[in-house]
């Protein structure tokens, strides 16, 4: 029997096989991120999308927003206004404004409608719908806003259906007139619409029905 004793006389033990050589770790974390599942950015991409498209949609919204109502404010500024009495001179009001101002003096919500409304070489004439309920003492009546005179004098006013001569009338250079119904005992003057008619343009009188006014009836002096 031969003795083994190639190692033993230089004092070295007989290698033995590694259990856990140190390449079998690195092997393992390979493998292990190899089977590690992958990190998904479909559902960060999704949110930033959805992000990005909320804060174009409520950049239109504004953008749109914005735009109306510079619209509707350019629309309002470039109206028609009537010109009411202030201080010594006038100033211009909307409809909206002009129906809070004459509040006390004028009835905006009950107009009287008219089926005629002419104007020649500065005579004034109106017929009423026959729909339309009339008393006896009613006149149609030019009323001043901002005048602070709820009933003029009885020569601006006249009969519906009869003409008046506006140039015998005290009308004021620059001024608007409206044409309104009713007598001195009244609440309150009704003004008078014309739905669908014209306005007519003179040279000192002119006649305005405008949409933006609502129609009511105005007597415009140069």
């Amino acid at each position: 029997m031969e003795e083994r004793t190639e190692n033993l006389e230089e004092g070295y033990p007989e290698p033995q096989p590694e259990e856990n050589p140190p390449y079998r770790e690195i092997e393992r974390t390979i493998m292990s991120a190899k089977r590690a599942p992958r990190k998904s950015y479909a559902g960060t991409f999704s949110f930033f999308a959805s992000v990005t498209a909320s804060a174009i949609f409520i950049g239109l919204a504004i953008h749109g927003g914005v735009s109306l109502l510079s619209s509707s404010a350019q629309s309002q500024s470039q109206g028609e206004r009537i010109s009411v009495r202030f201080e010594d001179s006038f100033k211009r009001e909307t409809y909206g404004e002009l129906v809070v101002s004459e509040a006390d003096s004028v009835d905006f919500g009950n107009p009287l409608m008219l089926d005629s409304l002419t104007l020649t070489d500065g005579v004034i004439s109106a017929t009423a719908r026959t729909d339309q309920t009339l008393a006896d003492m009613d006149s149609l009546v030019l009323y001043q806003p901002g005048g602070n005179l709820f009933y003029p004098p009885a020569n601006m006013t006249f009969p519906v259906g009869g003409s008046a001569d506006l140039k015998t009338m005290e009308l004021e250079s620059g001024a608007d007139y409206l044409l309104c119904y009713g007598n001195a005992f009244s609440a309150k003057l009704r003004v008078v619409t014309f739905p669908g008619g014209t306005g007519v343009q003179g040279e000192t009188y002119s006649t305005v029905i405008d949409p933006d006014l609502l129609n009511i009836a105005i007597v415009r002096v140069a």
